[in-house]
């Protein structure tokens, strides 16, 4: 049992240190994550992770959420990490409710475009009528798709 904390341990801290890393691209922003916030992020992605019954082999899906908060107009540092947790937590939520065939990237793309463009930033509206929202837009193409056995299609803009 020792020996599996200090795996945990050592895949925390270079965890902590991929995201710290993500600094340079950061301050281009103004944005800069602490040690703190590294710790803070870790913590609740393992939560969310459990709470989901989901498995992540990597940090690309955080590390692209975050720049892509850092990115919006709306955001500010300040509440940055709630925000960051709202759509972690919508990020999974929609995983789970769409096919697994869903790629990461076009799902991310269409929160953060959902968060800024409908939301105006509101991780609260994101949660509810935004993730709605992305939920008809993806079960319907998915559905269509399937339907006429086609592959991953174009993204449908609908925004």
């Amino acid at each position: 049992m020792m020996m599996c904390k200090s795996f945990r341990a050592t895949c925390w801290i270079e965890e902590a240190a991929g995201l710290l890393q993500l600094n340079a691209r950061l301050q281009s922003y103004g944005w800069v994550l602490s040690r703190e916030d590294a710790a803070d992020i870790l913590e609740n992605r393992d939560r969310i992770l459990k709470s989901h019954g989901r498995v992540e082999l990597d940090l690309s899906v955080t590390q692209k959420l975050i720049v892509g908060l850092a990115a919006s107009a709306y955001v500010t540092q300040e509440e940055f990490l709630s925000t960051l947790n709202d759509i972690y937590e919508t990020f999974h939520d929609l995983k789970n409710a769409l096919s697994d065939f869903t790629g990461d990237d076009e799902l991310i793309e269409a929160i953060l475009m959902c968060l800024d463009e409908d939301c105006g930033g509101s991780s609260e509206l994101l949660l509810g009528l935004g993730a709605e929202k992305i939920y008809g837009l993806f079960n319907t193409r998915e559905g269509r798709q399937a339907s006429k056995g086609e592959g991953d299609g174009p993204w449908i803009t609908c925004f």
